[in-house]
Order: structure tokens, then sequence, then C-alpha cells
């Protein structure tokens, strides 16, 4: 997550409110129950379903809105990130960037801006996909794992 989707007055709204004591609060108002149709997440309705199944079964499995102070803290960790020199010791870390082409969560531009930073990564656009890559369906998820194998390959795993 490395690139939240956030306008300038989200942030100034935000860190505002973690600063008179507010980071308890919900971040943004909680929307309608998430159907399949309507999901960020996946095109596979079986993976999308067991997720769900798994929250009905154990809803402490459910991670909830984000909290302001969350965010704040998220958007703390990426300036850090986004620092010069704060990746160098990272330089000969094998990385695979996989960044979904159908993503609304979060900036695939700070996904692409992040891997070209890190010198041993290897960016990969799953044409297709949706936010979580590992719950797509099997032909999108395939296409990860090459990327992973090949990753493996070229740094002797």
């Amino acid at each position: 997550m490395w690139g939240l989707s956030t306008r300038f007055y989200q942030r100034w709204y935000a860190r505002s409110a973690r600063l008179f004591g507010f980071g308890g609060a919900i971040a943004r108002p909680p929307g309608p129950a998430e159907n399949f149709a309507d999901n960020q997440l996946t095109h596979d309705e079986k993976r999308w379903a067991i997720q769900r199944d798994l929250i009905a079964k154990e809803p402490r499995l459910a991670i909830g809105e984000p909290t302001v102070a969350w965010v704040v803290a998220s958007l703390n960790v990426m300036k850090a990130l986004f620092a010069p020199k704060a990746l160098d010791h990272l330089d000969k870390l094998p990385v695979v960037v996989a960044i979904a082409s159908e993503e609304t969560i979060v900036q695939p531009s700070a996904q692409r801006r992040l891997g070209r930073r890190l010198k041993a990564a290897k960016l990969v656009v799953i044409e297709g996909s949706r936010h979580e890559i590992l719950m797509e369906t099997d032909e999108l998820r395939a296409r990860f794992w090459r990327a992973f194998d090949e990753m493996c390959k070229r740094s002797g795993v």
C-alpha cells in the first residue's frame, strides 16, 4: 500500500483531527454492505465469497473501517518511504512490485515510483486484476506467480 488515494484537504483534515484527539474516529463514513458486483478486490466470485464466509464465521477477521490515526500513520510511512535515500539500503533486495491494472484503492503511480527506486525490483502490471491479486482468478494469479518464480531464479533461491 504505497499510495493512498487522498487529496490535500483530506490529508490536512486527518492530521488536524489526530492532533485534536480524534485519532480513534472512523476516517470515512461506512458505506452499504459490499456485494460481489461492486467489490474493488477481485474478479473471482468464489474467492470473494470465501473471504466473506470466513468473516461471517469469525467477525474478528474483518478489517473494518480505517480510523483517522490509521490514515495519519499510513501517510507518515508513505512519506518516509519516498524520502531521498530511504530505500538505498535495499538496493540488492530482489522484489516483485505487482501492480493491478484495475486498481482503485491505492495509486498505481506511487507503486511504480517506489518500485523504480528499488534497484533490484521488477515491476509487473497484472493486466485485468483488481487490488487483491492473490485473490484473483487462477489466470491472473498465475501471472503473479510466474513473476515471483522468475525473481526467485534471478536471486538464486
